[in-house]
């Protein structure tokens, strides 16, 4: 999967070309880097209706910024 720094990267990267998606549920890696508040994650929802897709949007925190800037 890969270090912390290396996850918060690709996730920053990824962002930057809007393709930060992943599976729901997360794999446990992603999950305690959410609850570490290292990144935040968001349901992604479809139509009218907001139906959930199944999929999770994720963003790097402010705290995982100055992480990968330290």
């Amino acid at each position: 999967m890969g270090t912390t720094t290396e996850i918060l990267r690709k996730v920053e990267a990824l962002n930057a070309s809007t393709k930060a998606v992943t599976a729901e549920p997360v794999r446990p890696r992603i999950q305690a880097l959410i609850d570490a508040g290292l990144l935040k994650s968001s349901r992604m929802l479809c139509g009218p209706l907001a139906l959930p897709t199944g999929e999770v949007w994720l963003r790097v925190t402010d705290d995982g910024r100055k992480l990968l800037c330290a």
